[in-house]
């Protein structure tokens, strides 16, 4: 069944036409819709596992991402201003009352708590407000990052912080140059590297997933906060713990990303940016993958 539910979202998301007729209606009906149905899963999730919706399976959610992030990148301005204020109010507020259920409750928690089935949903706020256009200003931006930061980092379900990370990193990409932008960075870089020069620390894993993503989205835009962060990653190739993991995440460095940041998103994805990146740092890669620890999958 879920394949199979995958494959009809998927199929929908492709035929989405840009008119602006059609853009209404995924605006009042279509987006408000899923994201209920969504939440409906999420809220029943809590309970036995022999009553859990597929919708809470990650292979769904992913699909419907794939849907929201094409039928959000695809609205009109005005539209697309409101649909970030829906998104920010519904995971900063639990504002439910743009989805006109009435089965929900008034009010609901999602980016805290303990629920891996609500703090997953995070995947459903980064296709919403990640894919808008850059033009589009974003709500409470500030306050929103600053709770996307701390899933990012403190919450132990995979799907949960990663996907926190990459709406994050979806946010900073977009983000207007500037000293407000340039403290945010600096914080954020703060904040992960010490996590992970903590051994005490119990975050190393979600740090370095939040390190990738906000590496990746700044990598993208040529900013120059991004080589800190690079070079942590370099650092962390002769690491026993992350070694094999810095390895994979250079590749995710280079690759293209399908959801968040890309041009179809909006994202500010410059040309040549791999090649850039290569020119600056093919030394560094050079030694780090050759000083690379025994026992990372790095060694010769």
């Amino acid at each position: 069944m879920v394949p199979k539910l995958k494959q009809e979202i998927f199929s929908a998301a492709q035929a989405l036409d840009t008119d602006e007729e059609t853009g209404r209606f995924l605006h009042d009906v279509i987006i408000p819709r899923l994201l209920s149905l969504a939440l409906q899963a999420a809220l029943q999730g809590e309970g036995s596992s022999l009553q859990r919706s597929p919708l809470v399976e990650e292979a769904v959610l992913s699909a419907m991402v794939g849907f929201l992030s094409t039928a959000c990148a695809k609205l009109q301005l005005p539209l697309a201003t409101q649909m970030a204020s829906r998104a920010v109010s519904l995971f900063l507020e639990g504002d439910v009352s743009f989805l006109a259920d009435d089965s929900l409750p008034p009010r609901v928690q999602l980016l805290k708590g303990e629920s891996w089935s609500r703090s997953q949903l995070v995947c459903l706020l980064m296709a919403c407000v990640c894919s808008l256009p850059r033009s589009v200003e974003v709500p409470q931006v500030e306050r929103l990052m600053e709770q996307l930061e701390e899933g990012s980092i403190t919450c132990s379900h995979a799907l949960s912080y990663t996907s926190a990370a990459k709406c994050y990193a979806g946010l900073v990409n977009k983000r207007p140059a500037g000293e407000s932008l340039n403290a945010l960075i600096q914080r954020s870089t703060n904040r992960v590297c010490s996590e992970l020069d903590s051994p005490a620390s119990p975050w190393h894993t979600q740090a370095f997933t939040f390190l990738l993503w906000l590496a990746k989205g700044l990598l993208l835009r040529y900013h120059p906060l991004s080589t800190t962060l690079t070079d942590k990653l370099f650092s962390l190739l002769s690491d026993p713990a992350l070694g094999s993991l810095a390895a994979e995440g250079f590749s995710l460095l280079m690759s293209d990303s399908s959801d968040v940041l890309n041009r179809e998103c909006h994202a500010d994805v410059r040309l040549m940016y791999r090649q850039r990146f290569f020119t600056e740092n093919s030394a560094k890669l050079l030694q780090g993958f050759s000083s690379a620890m025994p026992g990372t999958g790095l060694q010769q």
